[in-house]
Parts: C-alpha cells; structure tokens; sequence
C-alpha cells in the first residue's frame, strides 16, 4: 500500500509542477498538464482495480510521467522567452524630423531617420506625404505633429493671443 501512496505523490507533484508552468507559460502549454491529469484518472483506476503492481497500472503511471515532463519541457523555453527584454534600435530624438508615408488619421506610418514607425498625430489628420517632427516616444511608435495638421494651434485658443504673441517678441 505504501507504493500506491509513492508513486501517487510523485505523480501529483509532476502535474502540479507541469500545471504550474503550463499556467506561467500560457496559451498550449496547458495542454499537456490536462492530458496527465487523465493518464493520472487512469492510473488511479488501474492501481485500485487491479492492483499498484500491475502492468496497466505502471504503464499508466509512467505515460501520466511522462507527458507531465514533456509539459513542463515545452513550457518551460515559453517562460525563458516571456523574461526577455525587449530589444530596439535607437529612436528618433524629439525634433527630429520626417515624412508620412501614410496618412495619419490620427495613427498611421510616417518615415523618420530612415526608418518606418508606426505614429500618433497630436496634430488631427495629416495627409500622406507631409512633413512631421517628433514630439516623443510612446512604446514602439511614436507621437508626431506636422504644420500641414487639421487641428489649429494654439494661438486660436481664446485668451492665449497676448501669451503667445509676447512669447514670440
């Protein structure tokens, strides 16, 4: 009886530990805990029915084993790449300047530095083709104004002509 008991804890332990990654990993890799946890069933059918030394039952215990291995084996090179940084190249400094390749209404692909981002207009809707500077960063894209923009500035704002006017002198 005390066998039955061994190899049940190990089993267990092999499918948590083949859950718990699967879990971490996401996505497939928990496919393979679900499919032990049924070879697990069957073991514990064949250990109680026929006996825990029987051929079934081994067999049962070793592909529950095993698959609850291979699990955490695939899973674990998902979790290896989830610790990775995110490499890029260098971006743009603010300032810099560029082209819409399309038009932004208000995201869409501009061209700066000799490299297609992906951008965000503060501008409103900027026909392709129009020059844009860079304002900032945002994630991988980037967050563009342009002259040639729908949006006016702020000079049309109420009150802000006397701020604005002596800002310039």
């Amino acid at each position: 009886m005390g066998l039955v008991w061994l190899v049940g804890a190990v089993l267990v332990l092999l499918l948590a530990g083949a859950s718990l990654a699967g879990a971490h990993a996401g996505g497939h890799a928990l496919v393979a805990p679900f499919v032990s946890l049924s070879f697990l069933g069957a073991w514990l059918a064949a250990a109680a029915s026929r006996g825990p030394t029987t051929a079934l039952a081994w067999a049962m215990a070793g592909v529950a084993a095993g698959t609850s291995l291979v699990g955490a084996a695939l899973a674990l090179p998902a979790l290896r790449y989830r610790k990775l940084e995110v490499r890029t190249g260098p971006t743009p400094p603010p300032g810099a300047a560029g082209v819409a390749v399309t038009s932004l209404s208000p995201t869409g692909v501009v061209r700066v530095a000799g490299e297609t981002w992906t951008a965000a207009s503060v501008s409103g809707v900027v026909p392709e083709g129009a020059p844009v500077h860079v304002i900032g960063v945002r994630g991988v894209g980037l967050t563009v104004w342009s002259e040639l923009g729908s949006v006016p500035g702020p000079e049309s704002l109420p009150g802000e002509e006397n701020r604005w006017s002596s800002a310039q002198s």
